[in-house]
């Protein structure tokens, strides 16, 4: 008689996806510390802004597009790139912290270097410039559950179901 011990089958298969998770993870995160310092604020921020969507690839596109629409029109003169349209002061959410001098560059990257939509991100990024612009021209966004003061002098260009 033995005393060996029979894994139960279904923490194999949670063993093989936790290594499978985080070989994903680090090859996010290598593709991710590779990116000039102008993606890197473009990743964080489209996921930072709706990574946590519902359907985080379309969302992430859709501020893709807002990004990439404002920058070519120099919305509100804030800057002809997605980097200075994106670090602009109070335009999006998730840089307030970065614009208010609380935190840095560095502490934004590192609570989104490990985001499980990374890669999707880092390619929505690389393709900013070609993609379908779900927006039709928008150069602002607002999730559903906010109601900010500004939009009530916006035109509304396209609603975006993500659900």
């Amino acid at each position: 008689m033995t005393n060996e011990k029979k894994l139960p089958e279904n923490r194999n298969k949670e063993d093989k996806k936790t290594k499978t998770d985080k070989v994903e993870t680090d090859t996010a995160l290598k593709l991710f510390n590779e990116l000039s310092e102008n993606n890197k604020v473009l990743v964080c921020t489209l996921l930072g802004e709706a990574g946590g969507e519902s359907d985080p690839k379309k969302s992430m596109q859709a501020v893709a597009n807002v990004l990439q629409n404002s920058a070519e029109s120099n919305h509100q003169s804030r800057g002809k790139t997605a980097t200075a349209q994106a670090l602009s002061n109070k335009q999006f959410s998730m840089w307030n912290s970065y614009n208010d001098g609380k935190i840095t560059k560095q502490d934004v990257y590192n609570k989104y270097k490990k985001h499980n939509q990374m890669k999707v991100a880092i390619s929505i990024v690389n393709s900013m410039k070609s993609l379908e612009d779900l927006t039709k021209g928008a150069n602002y966004y607002y999730a559903d559950h906010v109601n900010p003061a500004w939009a009530k002098d916006t035109t509304t260009t396209k609603w975006i179901q993500t659900a």
